[in-house]
């Protein structure tokens, strides 16, 4: 009998499989092995593990549910089978739950089938193996250990039941632990995160049958006591005995965490660029990379210029450059505003242009344009977002010719109704003056509610004019002090009388802009006007004016504790001549917080309020950039 033979024979094996099922390919496989197998069924196990004193006890099941778990804690708390390995074969993949259940309950590792012949037989031959090369193993640990511990690299060699054999200093280092709290652990269940388990093992076990002298690269993260994670790439080989055949695997893993780090962020930084460059190429705006040299030739150009009619490729090739697109009575203003904002020291600016399509077309563009220096400060190139703004300044100018044809539509109303308005007024005031005493009671309050109708209507049509002609352009911009301007405008009002009883309270620090202090000045009086006006029963009036910054713009606000707004009203307070249902009774027009709106639209700006009914509002407003 050859040697090779009594060893499979002195190597037992004891198979418990499943009471339920038929015989599986683990069964029929083990039982022509050549190995000492004994069978059992699960409730015979123990005994049976207790009598043959297995040195392999193999698990057929069909999944790692309830009884099988039992059963294996139960193997693994028996003392007889301390030096007994449990493995186990599933007829599915665990999963991560049942993955770290088994590992817990103190299975060593498990294959799932289908299996392979050659790899269950080349493993089973190194597991039975295991003594006589845990032996070999340890003097090499000792009669190596200088060298292994000076490479830069961390060396590993496993045992055929997944264990540590051999791990070096630089091993150490990486798992951030002891030798004695390694050597001897299960590598799969203490050292690999749990989503990683079965790929490896199952790669583990193929090592067995592959070609001797062979090395095999593979990446993963190991697990270190703390929770990180660390990458490693390495090169996996077998050991062989006298006979040539695999009986451990040495790996050496080079930590490469940091480079897989640099890799996820490039492609992440690739990923984000084709994103931003889809999105671009999808948007009306087109990308533009100048160099500052004569003509400005493009450099770079997104996908969609092909909407001005020409090919990125036409363009990039310098056969084009940039000048010959601008239209010529614009093109002596374009570039020398590009030199002097670039001599100024800009990082940024702003264009607007007309350029010629490939067809001949004109259209409008406006070109948001970067400046990019070298150490040196010296303008290398321009970057440009260059976007259509042809339709948007065809709305604009028709839009300006309406806001003209209103205000002199409103301007010849007011004149057509204030000349016999006011005759009607002086008549009525005549007659209050001369013919008062012979009129009865009842004539005198009729003549009185006719002038005050007639003071009514021409306040009416007052409001209704500075209405019409709230959001022109600015008739004189400067520098204009909102500190001061907030003072004056609440002195006036508190000296003819709209605020009396009203404590205002105007803070420090109100910035100053550029604009028309008569624009501002009519925003801000509106809002406290309006403030001033809807107080609240039983509440001693305040209003406060402050500043703030809202979106990176200065803004304004006018905050006061009076009735406020409901919800359902707030929507259309700035709508002219719509009034909420608690304004009914007060004095007015509704007018207020429309001009207040038109005027700050017509410098650009943006109003809004805020407001909790019963416990006053806030208005908001932007101020002219």
């Amino acid at each position: 009998m050859s040697r090779e033979r009594r060893e499979e024979e002195a190597f037992r094996i004891l198979l418990v499989s499943e009471g339920s099922r038929e015989p599986s390919d683990l069964v029929r496989r083990l039982r022509t092995s050549g190995y000492r197998l004994a069978e059992a069924a699960p409730g015979e196990a123990l005994r049976a593990a207790a009598e043959t004193r297995p040195h392999l006890v193999m698990l057929d099941w069909s999944s790692p549910e309830g009884s099988f778990l039992e059963l294996c804690s139960s193997l693994r708390r028996e003392p007889r089978l301390a030096q007994s390995h449990v493995f186990a074969v599933f007829r599915r993949q665990p999963s991560l739950e049942e993955d770290e259940a088994v590992y817990r309950a103190g299975l060593e590792g498990y294959m799932v089938e289908p299996l392979d012949d050659r790899v269950l037989a080349d493993w089973l031959y190194a597991l039975a193996s295991l003594e006589p090369t845990s032996r070999w193993l340890a003097d090499m640990r000792e009669g190596y250990r200088i060298y292994v511990d000076t490479v830069g690299v961390m060396i590993l060699v496993l045992t055929p039941d997944g264990r540590v054999a051999l791990v070096n200093r630089r091993g150490l280092e990486i798992l951030g632990l002891p030798e004695e709290e390694v050597v001897g652990r299960n590598w799969f269940s203490h050292f690999l995160p749990a989503e990683e388990r079965f790929r490896l093992q199952r790669y583990f076990f193929s090592l067995f049958s592959a070609e001797a002298g062979t090395h095999h690269y593979a990446e993963n993260r190991v697990l270190r006591p703390d929770g990180e994670e660390r990458v490693l790439a390495w090169r996996n080989t077998t050991i062989v005995d006298s006979r040539g055949r695999a009986v451990a695997v040495m790996s050496s893993g080079d930590d490469i965490t940091e480079r897989k780090a640099v890799e996820r962020s490039l492609r992440e930084a690739l990923a984000r660029r084709e994103e931003l460059k889809l999105i671009v190429n999808r948007s009306p705006a087109v990308a533009f990379l100048w160099k500052n040299e004569k003509g400005f030739p493009v450099e770079f150009v997104s996908q969609n210029v092909r909407q001005f009619g020409y090919q990125p490729e036409e363009l990039m090739s310098r056969r084009a450059p940039y000048t010959e697109l601008i239209h010529p009575h614009d093109l002596e203003r374009v570039t020398a505003e590009v030199v002097e904002y670039s001599r100024e020291g800009r990082e940024e600016f702003r264009q607007e242009y007309r350029i010629l399509t490939a067809s001949g077309d004109v259209r409008w563009v406006e070109d948001s344009t970067w400046v990019r220096r070298d150490e040196n400060g010296r303008v290398t190139h321009y970057q440009g977002i260059v976007m259509d703004v042809t339709e948007r300044l065809q709305y604009q100018k028709e839009l300006e010719e309406l806001n003209k044809e209103l205000e002199a539509f409103a301007t010849s109303l007011s004149h057509d109704l204030k000349n016999p308005l006011s005759n009607a007024l002086g008549y009525a005031m005549t007659l209050k003056a001369r013919f008062s005493q012979p009129l009865e009671e009842m004539g005198k309050e009729v003549l009185a509610g006719v002038i005050t109708s007639l003071l009514k209507l021409e306040e009416m049509v007052d409001r209704m004019l500075e209405y019409a002609v709230a959001g022109r352009k600015a008739a004189v911009v400067g520098n204009v002090s909102l500190q001061s301007l907030a003072e004056r405008v609440v002195r006036e009002l508190r000296d003819n009388g709209t605020l009396e009883g009203v404590k205002v309270t105007v803070h420090d620090g109100l910035p100053t802009v550029r604009g028309d202090p008569m624009v501002i000045s009519r925003v801000l009086e509106n809002l406290v006007v309006n403030a001033a006006k809807y107080r609240r029963t039983g509440a001693d009036p305040e209003v406060e004016i402050g500043g703030e910054t809202v979106d990176g713009e200065k803004a304004l606000f006018v905050r006061d504790n009076g009735l406020g707004i409901r919800q359902r009203d707030l929507e259309r307070i700035f709508d002219p001549l719509a009034r909420a249902e608690d304004a009914l009774s007060r004095p007015g027009y509704g007018l207020g917080l429309a001009i207040a709106k038109r005027c700050v639209e017509g410098w650009g700006g943006r109003i809004w309020a805020e407001s909790e009914y019963g416990k006053g509002s806030t208005f908001h407003f932007t101020l002219p950039s």
